[in-house]
């Protein structure tokens, strides 16, 4: 949690966005940073194609060596 001064001294609690920077850190690493791309189509295209692969077939240490997909729908 991040404590962020507010107007009149009253201090906002919001949550730590680690986890959201860890992913970006890994779209970079994984997807962007390896590859060219042609037009921004061609970018769009292969950080969806991306996506989609963390999301459904990339399994992760923090869910049990499961998909993102797979640890919803067991939470749903």
């Amino acid at each position: 949690m991040i404590a962020v001064p507010a107007a009149e001294g009253i201090a906002v609690i919001m949550p730590d966005n680690g986890m959201v920077e860890r992913v970006i850190r890994t779209l970079k690493e994984q997807c962007i940073h390896r590859q060219r791309f042609d037009s921004i189509q061609h970018a769009t295209r292969a950080i969806g194609d991306w996506i989609s692969f963390y999301n459904n077939h990339r399994p992760h240490q923090a869910l049990d060596m499961k998909t993102p997909a797979e640890a919803f729908a067991l939470a749903a």
